[in-house]
């Protein structure tokens, strides 16, 4: 419907920020270009912070494809709800040990090893991007802190980027500050990034002209803050009902509007700006 309606070639604003979807912002692209040197500087760990929906996952799986075709290997794993036994089954898995789903943890952990041990005999660096930091169990720690003790002893070594949200409680967040050897910062987007970030989804989704006007894309960036995981739900939801409305352009009214029926962050900002 969206294609036919505005002329994409394909459907804009994709959450995935996967392969063409991604979209480069001048931030995110400093943040992978930094990720990219402590990896080519095989650099034992490094920490990517940033606020909630500032695009730490999209970023990751942007870095890891262009790390793939690097040297390097690599491994994406998301901390999210991982015990140690899965963590290992993942971790062995993306270095392509094939573990059995009943394989015990002394398994698991000689499967990783076996597998260290291999890439380190073909002088291969690996790198493992582990995301959602923040959500992990504490129980992780120690699995996590003496895989980076293995990378410490390899001759080879690996290089270790975590992803995580800033400020966190406890001990997990404390060892992670003391840990990495450099920090990546992600802020949200300001007013004019959060422009550039929405005409730039457009124009790779086919749209040349623009299709959001002045005052919506200051509504966007006042909804969302800034946040792209939120600025591609909104902006999603307002084509939808463009062109439902069959509508040639998107106007503030119609953010307004969706804004005011979404539960969460976006529908408590929209209380300020009715009236």
């Amino acid at each position: 419907m969206l294609q036919q309606q505005f002329g994409f070639r394909r459907e804009p604003f994709d959450s995935r920020g996967t392969g063409e979807d991604y979209i480069s912002s001048p931030l995110h692209d400093e943040a992978v270009a930094r990720i990219e040197y402590l990896v080519e500087c095989r650099r034992r760990c490094g920490i990517l912070i940033g606020p909630r929906g500032s695009g730490k996952t999209t970023l990751l799986d942007r870095a890891a494809r262009r790390i793939a075709r690097s040297p390097s290997e690599c491994c994406l794993i998301s901390l999210t709800s991982l015990t140690t036994d899965e963590l290992l089954w993942h971790l062995a898995a993306g270095m392509g040990r094939n573990p059995r789903v009943a394989a015990s943890r002394l398994e698991r952990w000689q499967l990783v090893s076996d597998a260290l041990e291999g890439l380190a005999a073909t002088h291969t660096h690996l790198a493992i991007l582990l995301d959602g930091f923040e959500r992990a169990d504490l129980s992780l720690l120690p699995t996590v802190s003496r895989l980076i003790d293995l990378a410490s002893g390899s001759p080879v070594g690996q290089t270790f980027i975590i992803a995580t949200r800033p400020h966190l409680p406890g001990p997990l967040y404390d060892w992670l500050i003391e840990t990495a050897e450099l920090r990546v910062e992600l802020d949200l987007l300001s007013e004019s990034e959060t422009a550039a970030y929405v005409q730039a989804s457009l124009k790779q989704a086919g749209r040349r002209e623009p299709l959001f006007d002045e005052d919506a894309l200051r509504t966007i960036h006042q909804l969302t803050e800034g946040r792209p995981s939120e600025i591609n739900r909104l902006c999603q939801l307002a084509l939808i009902a463009a062109a439902a409305e069959e509508r040639s352009r998107v106007d503030d009214g119609i953010l307004r509007d969706i804004a005011q029926e979404l539960p969460g962050d976006v529908g408590t900002r929209m209380a300020p700006l009715v009236g």
